[in-house]
């Protein structure tokens, strides 16, 4: 099962996220904010861009990466939590 944590940016989602992984034994944290946080660093050239956009989310690879972090949390939990704000609907 997956548990998405949507909602406004800095309200506690992480946090929450946390405090209920630790209540649920069978439970894992997939973060798609980390993979953001490690392309964000990278030059855009090794993205396959010409520049930087100004939010992760916008990049295609950012939202293929998210889905593989998630199903590799899945085979080692039953239960992945995983919280972000997303802003794009489609």
């Amino acid at each position: 099962m997956f548990l998405l944590l949507n909602g406004s940016f800095g309200i506690g989602k992480t946090t929450a996220a946390r405090r209920l992984a630790g209540q649920l034994p069978a439970a894992a944290i997939s973060d798609p904010e980390v993979v953001g946080y490690i392309m964000r660093r990278l030059p855009a050239f090794m993205l396959g861009l010409r520049r930087q956009p100004s939010d992760y989310q916008d990049i295609a690879l950012w939202r293929r990466l998210i889905v593989h972090q998630a199903r590799w949390a899945r085979r080692r939990a039953e239960i992945v939590i995983v919280p972000m704000a997303f802003t794009n609907r489609s």
